[in-house]
């Protein structure tokens, strides 16, 4: 019998209930443990399931694939929860934010079916401030920032929006940030991450985006940064409303999770089809 291994956290705001519920739906045992803990062969059809991917989910990532066996990373949604509040998971083949794999019909609409009936539209002739929103430094190797980066998105923002306010936005994982992420975008006039979702949520309020990560999950509908040549070229208006509905398809309510439709949709797809070019390590 195929098996997924597991290694989302405990807690109730993970729900692991409901991955177990979708992969037994799957046809698939389930065990959950630690990276570490992970013991025994796997075999070709076999499934980890991770959450976001460290380095030592990236380590036994590699062992999966190597094997034949497939790999879905897993994070909070992008925009966090649907229109009634109820939390979004995002789900990708082998990696996140952008740099995984995942399907998306883009002739079949999305945001309807996650509760959210218009996701907006991009003003790229808005007044205000410049956001910058700090990060912190995990995930893959490709995808978390450099530790230096803060400083060098500073500068880049000051290059791009010569004489234009510069605020910064601290990570709410390492510091409270002294306003709600509404009130910071509502007089943005546009918004500098390195892959933050802080950015997708710039988008859908129509907030202009650059971003500096070698892949990000709304890079199609965003500007990115060249620290070489400064220049901000937005895209037009019919690619951001693809870029949004990309965005849509990699997340998934707890319901439909927990029915087995992301994992049956994302492992249904042939995984010779490219959808998301593998990108190179981020360099420091």
């Amino acid at each position: 019998m195929k098996h997924a291994y597991v290694t989302i956290p405990e807690g109730p705001h993970y729900r692991r209930d409901a991955f177990a519920a979708g992969l037994e739906a799957n046809g698939f045992s389930v065990s959950f443990g630690n990276v570490g803990d992970r013991q025994g062969r796997v075999g070709g059809g076999d499934l980890l399931v991770t959450w976001n991917m460290h380095r030592r989910q990236e380590t036994l990532a590699a062992t999966y694939q190597a094997a034949g066996a497939r790999v879905i990373c897993c994070e909070n949604g992008y925009i966090g929860a649907d229109s009634e509040g109820h939390p979004l998971y995002a789900m990708a083949l082998d990696s996140h934010n952008g740099s995984g794999r995942w399907p998306a019909p883009l002739e079949m609409p999305r945001w309807p079916a996650l509760g959210i009936v218009d996701a907006g539209a991009v003003d790229p002739d808005r007044e205000g401030y410049v956001l910058v929103a700090a990060q912190r430094g995990i995930g893959s190797t490709t995808m978390r920032s450099p530790a230096n980066w803060l400083p060098r998105a500073k500068q880049a923002a000051r290059a791009l929006f010569p004489g234009v306010e510069l605020r910064v936005r601290l990570h709410p994982g390492r510091a409270r940030p002294e306003r709600s992420l509404e009130a910071d975008l509502a007089d943005a006039r546009a918004v500098l991450i390195w892959s933050s979702a802080v950015g997708v949520r710039a988008l859908v309020s129509g907030v202009p985006v650059v971003y500096d990560a070698p892949r990000w999950i709304g890079e199609a509908a965003a500007c990115k940064l060249d620290t070489t040549s400064p220049r901000v070229t937005y895209p037009d208006g019919r690619a951001y409303r693809r870029a949004l509905e990309q965005i849509a398809w990699a997340q998934w309510s707890l319901s439909e999770i927990a029915q087995g439709l992301p994992f049956a949709y994302l492992l249904s797809h042939d995984r010779a089809t490219r959808l998301r070019r593998r990108p190179e390590p981020a360099q420091a």
